[in-house]
């Protein structure tokens, strides 16, 4: 994989490297595939992410979080770590605010809530219901800043959002999912991982 950057190979890798520091599509395809390779292949790519990178001018802080995230053995995920702390601080410091949009009430209605990771990505909770019942559930596992809100709000059915502030979104969207749980026993699908993300709001 790794490659010199005067070679068609080493920019591809790099093009795709700059795509997976910005797009959050780009950046769970490396992961899945990195999480494929065994433990070898894995410690010879993080070479290649940083040495593509450095020399295309690319820093890897954000790519190296995504591979870090999914890294099982200590010995890689150390490398990983030592090769995170020679990266800019900057590159990894969130580029957003904290978002929220709601509508309705407990009754029915829907919320959205984005907070900053790291970079351009950030992580998202959404939730629609109707009379009291949770009827949608959104939580990729990452999402990209410019995009997040409007994938976010397409997930669930067409409403009138209006901003609000964070604790507002939370405490409803915990609301509903408790009364959900209360009623039926258990969350719909997705609707766990929403819960999960609100405990770490």
């Amino acid at each position: 994989m790794s490659s010199s950057p005067d070679t068609e190979d080493g920019h591809v890798f790099a093009g795709f490297l700059r795509s997976a520091a910005q797009d959050a599509d780009a950046a769970q395809g490396l992961a899945a595939a990195y999480a494929s390779l065994q433990s070898d292949l894995r410690a010879r790519l993080i070479d290649a992410v940083v040495r593509d990178a450095t020399q295309e001018g690319i820093d890897p802080a954000t790519v190296l979080v995504s591979l870090l995230a999914v890294e099982d053995d200590p010995e890689i995920a150390w490398r990983i770590a030592k090769a995170l702390s020679r990266c800019e601080p900057e590159a990894l410091r969130a580029r957003s605010a904290a978002q929220a949009v709601s509508v309705g009430d407990t009754l029915e209605g829907g919320a959205v809530l984005l907070r900053p990771l790291y970079g351009d990505f950030v992580e998202v909770a959404a939730l629609a219901w109707r009379s009291g019942q949770v009827t949608h559930a959104y939580a990729p596992a990452l999402c990209a800043a410019p995009e997040a809100l409007a994938r976010a709000q397409g997930a669930l059915p067409s409403l009138a959002w209006g901003e609000c502030s964070v604790d507002d979104a939370a405490s409803l969207m915990r609301g509903v999912l408790e009364h959900h749980r209360g009623v039926h026993g258990v969350l719909p699908e997705g609707a766990q991982k929403v819960l999960e993300r609100l405990q770490l709001a």
